[in-house]
C-alpha cells in the first residue's frame, strides 16, 4: 500500500493478479496433461485387452485343433497300416498257391504276434527302469540312514 493514498499501488495490484494467472494457467496445463495421461491409459488398457483376446483365441483354436490333429493322424496310420495289412496279405496268398484266405490267415497271426512282442517289450522295459529306480531310492535312503545314525538297516540286520 501506498503510505500517501489509501489505494493500493499499481505494483501490489499486478502482484495479487498474477498469482491468479499463473494458477489458472498451471490448472488448464494439469488438467490437459491429466486428458493426454487418461488417454494414454486408455490406450494402453485397451492394447492389453486386445493382447489378451488374442492370446485366448488363439488358446481356444489351438485347443480345438490338437484333438482333431490326433484323430487325422491316428486315421492316417490306421489306414497305412491297413493297406500295408491288406497288401502282404494279398502277396501271401499269392505266394501260397493262389488261396487269398491263407494269405489273411498268415498276415492276421503275423500282426497278433508282432503286436505282442512289442507289448512284452515294452513291458520289460517299464520293469527293469521301476527295478533300477527302486534300486536307487533305497540306495539314498541307506546312504541317509547311515549318515543320520551312523548305521542303516543292512548293518542292523546282520548284527541281530
Amino acid at each position: 500500500m501506498n503510505i500517501e493514498s489509501d489505494r493500493p499501488s499499481e505494483s501490489t495490484e499486478t502482484s495479487t493478479q498474477a498469482p491468479k494467472a499463473e494458477s489458472a494457467e498451471g490448472f488448464q496445463e494439469l488438467t490437459e496433461r491429466l486428458g493426454e495421461v487418461s488417454t494414454y491409459l486408455s490406450l494402453y488398457l485397451e492394447s492389453q485387452r486386445d493382447r489378451l483376446q488374442l492370446a485366448v483365441k488363439q488358446g481356444l483354436w489351438g485347443l480345438a485343433l490338437f484333438p482333431l490333429a490326433v484323430v487325422v493322424v491316428a486315421g492316417l496310420i490306421l489306414i497305412a497300416l491297413v493297406f500295408l495289412s491288406y497288401g502282404a496279405a494279398i502277396g501271401l496268398g499269392q505266394a501260397l498257391g493262389h488261396r487269398p484266405w491263407l494269405g489273411f490267415l498268415v498276415t492276421g497271426a503275423g500282426l497278433w504276434i508282432f503286436l505282442g512282442v512289442v507289448l512284452l517289450g515294452a513291458i520289460k522295459i517299464k520293469e527293469r527302469h521301476q527295478i533300477k529306480t527302486r534300486k536307487e531310492k533305497w540306495s539314498q535312503e541307506m546312504a541317509r540312514q547311515q549318515n543320520r545314525y551312523g548305521h542303516d538297516a543292512e548293518e542292523r540286520a546282520a548284527q541281530a
